[in-house]
Order: C-alpha cells, then structure tokens, then sequence
C-alpha cells in the first residue's frame, strides 16, 4: 500500500464544491459586493475624505484576484498534457489516478494555507481592535461585517497562497506520481518543452505580486497621504502580511527553479542491473 500523504485529505477535482459554486454564480457575488460598498458610501457621498477606501479598495482586489486564483488548479491538468505533447513528460499508463491523487495533495495544502491565513487576519483585527481600544480613535462596533468579510477573504487568500506553494513544484510532484521526464534540448519553445510549465509558475508570481503591491500602495498611503492617517492602526499588520507575501514570492522562485532543475537533470542510471 502507497504511503498517504498528511494533506492527502481533499477533493481529487481541482476545485472544492464551494469554489465551483462560487465560478458559477460570480456574476452574482460581484453584484452582492458592488452593493455592500455603495451601501457603505452613500451616507458619505458627499465627503469622499470619508470614504472608506480601504473597504472598497480591498474587495476590487479579492473581485481581481479570486477568480484568478482558482485558475491555477484548474491549469494543472492542461499543463501536464501540454508537457507530454512538448515531449517532456512520459505520463503513466494510468493518468486519471495520478491526477486525482495531485489534486486531493493540492487541496490539502489548500485548506490548510486558508486556515491558516483566516487566523492570520483574525489575530490583525485583534491588534488593530486593541490599538482603538488604546487611543480612542474607532469603536469596533461599527465594523463588525468588515472584520467578517476580510477574515473569509483570508480564507480565500490562504487557499491561494497554499495551491502555488504545491504547484510551483509540479514536476516534482508529478516525478512521485510515476511521470518521467525527458527534456528536450533545442525545442522551439526555447525551455526545453517546460514553457507551459512556467506559464503556470509566471501566473502564480503573478498574482503574489499583485496582493504585495496593493500592501505596498497602504503603506505608502497610511505614511504619506495624511488623509488616510485613520488606517495608521493597519500599518503593522500590513507590514507583517507584505513581509508574508514576499517569502511566498521568494518560496515559489526558489521552488519552481528546484523542480524544474531537477527535471532537466539527466536520469541517474540504475547500477544495480
């Protein structure tokens, strides 16, 4: 009997019923979204100091970046047969298993990069919470349904940042589950037969990228612009999360390289025959 991984746990699709169910309706859940920032501006229409751009801000990004982030599960597969029609990949005779399986890892890491990513959040409001607390300058009462909808967005971030940590290292992955790679030099793509393999890797960078940008950009403003000196109490958490994306970044560099390394390395031939 193979040994089960600890993440081993998931669904063998690429996405969790949730998220089906979220691609499907989305239409919906951006016009739901739309209205709760309206709705939050409109007794301020007239003094847009007031706004609330943090708020509106925060949800373009999850709006952007959502929908793009399941994408990356859900290139998985293309990409392994795009691989073994460049010639690189000699997939096993039984694929469909082999796939269920990566996906099932994959949702593992997942779920626990969301949790752990909600929990991230929900101990920031609590030093943001604290901070008000300390000075007098905001009542958390009033944000109760902002403290709710940005730890689920956490959730939804920490599902991400855990599918590109496991992704990145798709050949490996795909190396334990029986596929043999044969790089072959001088392919047109110029990467030996990988470039769809960095076209997945490229997106996942992308997106980090994009989250540590609209991180930076708060920054920037909170330190700078002195009318948005009111989210000061972010400041913190904020530098803490930017710090958290930029190890992702770093993590998913230096583990794609790894893999595809690893990949391009001649076979080690079997002395025992």
């Amino acid at each position: 009997m193979r040994p089960c991984s600890f993440t081993e746990t998931g669904t063998s699709e690429p996405l969790h019923d949730f998220e089906r169910l979220a691609l499907r309706n989305y239409p919906f859940l951006v016009t739901v979204v739309i209205v709760l920032v309206v709705a939050g501006t409109l007794p301020h229409l007239q003094h847009s100091v007031r706004w609330d751009w943090q708020w509106g801000t925060g949800f373009a990004l999850l709006l952007l970046a959502y929908p793009l982030s399941l994408l990356v599960a859900m290139r998985a597969t293309p990409v392994v047969r795009a691989l073994a029609g460049n010639g690189v990949a000699v997939l096993p005779d039984q694929l469909d298993p082999s796939l269920a399986r990566l996906h099932r890892i994959a949702a593992g890491y997942a779920r626990y990069g969301g949790w752990s990513v909600a929990a991230l959040i929900a101990v920031a409001w609590a030093v943001v919470i604290a901070q008000w607390q300390a000075d007098g300058s905001r009542m958390f009462t009033g944000n109760v349904a902002a403290a709710f909808l940005e730890t689920a967005g956490g959730l939804l971030a920490g599902r991400f940042i855990g599918r590109v940590l496991f992704f990145s290292g798709l050949p490996l992955r795909l190396r334990g589950l029986g596929v043999r790679w044969e790089p072959q030099r001088g392919h047109p793509d110029g990467f030996a037969g990988f470039r769809p393999f960095l076209g997945l890797l490229a997106h996942c960078l992308s997106l980090v990228l994009l989250i540590a940008a609209y991180l930076s950009a708060w920054m920037l403003l909170i330190t700078f612009a002195p009318r948005f000196s009111r989210h000061a109490a972010w400041y913190t958490p904020y530098m803490f999360f930017l710090a958290l994306m930029i190890i992702v970044g770093l993590a998913v560099m230096i583990h794609g390289t790894w893999a595809l390394w690893r990949a391009l390395r001649p076979p080690v031939p079997d002395e025992s025959r």
